[in-house]
């Protein structure tokens, strides 16, 4: 944990597509995973090791303390399909602009150069 002062933790499952999930590997968590694992109920660290992502946020700070499961997470199809339907309204309204256009260019190129 970072802060001995901290007032407390959350811990946020994020809904997974468990098909890409990697075997779970104890051995290779860092010291603050450690620290964090140890201190989880048993219903938790069993969606640890399922393959869940999970976040872990200090309350005080919202800081992320640590992070389980980040190179394997996978959203389902289904969650990034309603992502996009409730954006695409968004996105087709910001284009509708045509200085809004100009500037998205202008911001590709530069990112072109920077690379």
């Amino acid at each position: 944990m970072k802060s001995k002062n901290s007032t407390g933790y959350m811990i946020m499952f994020l809904e997974t597509d468990l098909k890409y999930a990697k075997k779970f590997d104890e051995t290779a968590l860092s010291p603050v995973q450690k620290a964090v694992y140890e201190k989880i109920s048993e219903a938790e660290k069993e969606k640890v090791r399922q393959g869940y992502g999970v976040s872990v946020i200090d309350l005080e700070t919202g800081d992320t303390i640590c992070v389980f499961n980040k190179d394997t997470y996978r959203p389902p199809k289904r969650a990034m399909e309603e992502l996009a339907r409730a954006l695409l309204p968004e996105i087709v309204e910001f284009y509708k602009d045509e200085n809004n256009r100009k500037e998205f260019e202008e911001w590709k190129k530069n990112q072109e150069k920077n690379k």
